[in-house]
């Protein structure tokens, strides 16, 4: 029993509001013509890269590096 509260919590306290979340986007970018969007799971899949130029957007290329993220004990 507890497992399926904890799957009901789940789904309402972040499976839900991510959900939204990504279709609010989505909508948005559809409104502003936008031509790709890129979803990650976290901003940890891209932000912890120091070769990526400052100011630049993020991309599909814009992956965090790994190898410096192990070298500088970041957790990923």
């Amino acid at each position: 029993m507890m497992f399926y509260i904890l799957l009901f919590l789940l789904q309402e306290d972040v499976i839900a509001p991510a959900v939204t979340g990504t279709l609010n986007v989505l909508k948005a970018c559809y409104e502003a013509k936008v031509k790709r969007v890129v979803v990650v799971s976290s901003v940890a899949a891209v932000f912890n890269n120091p070769n990526w130029p400052k100011g630049e957007a993020f991309t599909e290329d814009s992956w965090t590096d790994e190898e410096y993220c192990r070298k500088n004990e970041v957790l990923l």
